[in-house]
């Protein structure tokens, strides 16, 4: 079965693409800003993020996640965001030309996103509430390669990442 040509960023209207870019800029600056008005603007109130642990001796996956919510996000950006918890630079001048933004697709009312950042690659789910607008409701993400060796992963926030629960 074909993808219907609207499944694309290209048949979405130029709005929808305005809020969802707007919805992830919020997102990426308000984190590297320690701005918690962005970030809360930006996140569904149910948001999950996930991010899939690795052994720091080997890399390699362990089927685990450090996993996060919006409270959890909101808090530990209006805490300082991004340059409280590592030493990944982020420039105000530059802006956005410290991350690459891609829409991957949008239909109707859900959209996927891409985010490239000297720090993380993250891949966005969001969704269409409205008049609440464009909320990111999903975000699996992994650690931009390079940028952070096995042995320091994630080094100063462990306290701010749950450990899986086991049902």
């Amino acid at each position: 079965m074909p993808i219907p040509e609207n499944a694309t960023p290209f048949g979405a209207p130029q709005e929808d693409l305005e809020a969802i870019e707007r919805a992830a800029l919020d997102y990426m600056e308000g984190w590297f800003t320690g701005d918690a008005v962005r970030m809360r603007r930006a996140l569904h109130p149910d948001l999950m993020k996930r991010c899939l642990r690795h052994n720091p001796q080997t890399s390699e996956a362990t089927g685990e996640f450090y996993y996060s919510n919006a409270e959890l996000l909101v808090r530990n950006t209006a805490e300082g965001g991004e340059a409280r918890w590592s030493d990944a630079p982020y420039d105000p001048e530059t802006g956005r030309d410290n991350f690459d933004i891609a829409i991957l697709e949008v239909y109707r009312d859900v959209a996927v996103a891409r985010i490239w950042s000297a720090a993380y690659v993250e891949h966005l789910q969001l969704g269409n509430f409205g008049d609440a607008g464009w909320k990111i409701v999903n975000i699996l993400y992994s650690m931009t390669s390079g940028q952070a060796p096995a042995d320091a992963w994630r080094r100063r926030d462990l306290d701010y990442w749950a450990p899986p629960t086991k049902a």
